[in-house]
């Protein structure tokens, strides 16, 4: 159980690049554009986990690595463990109710790290992007 390991052993996120929505037509495009996330050649922008450390009792850190624009680089976490129990809708996919955690993780990079530096230098654009990934985690058996 995590509370008796305060560890995650495997997380995978995948972001659709052409998923972007802003409410704007024309700046979404520009958004997957080679400009910024470069979506035709670039589709996916994918975090996984490297390792994870427990800093109190429902919080700690994820480092792993974000792979964007054929960049890898690693970014680090910092993680709350919002609840940790027996998933309460137990059937569909799932036989009986297997125990479950959610968990907020936030950190932030440079997106100029991965090649992507438009208005940068002109300052129409912050270099500094947040990273939030809110999950829901079953275990496996």
């Amino acid at each position: 159980m995590y509370e008796e390991t305060k560890t995650l052993s495997t997380v995978k996120v995948v972001i659709d690049t052409e998923s972007v929505y802003t409410n704007h037509k024309k700046r979404d495009e520009h958004m997957r554009s080679p400009d910024f996330l470069n979506a035709g050649e670039f589709p996916e922008m994918v975090f996984t986990l490297t390792g994870s450390k427990a800093s109190g009792e429902n919080s700690g850190t994820i480092t792993g690595d974000l792979d964007m624009l054929g960049q890898k680089r690693p970014v680090t976490l910092d993680v709350t463990l919002n609840k940790a129990a027996e998933y309460p809708f137990g059937g569909g996919a799932f036989s009986s109710k297997p125990y479950a955690i959610g968990v907020s993780a936030r950190g932030s990079f440079k997106r100029s790290d991965y090649g992507m530096t438009y208005g940068v230098e002109q300052g129409w654009v912050g270099d500094e992007v947040e990273l939030i990934i809110e999950f829901e985690a079953v275990r496996q058996e």
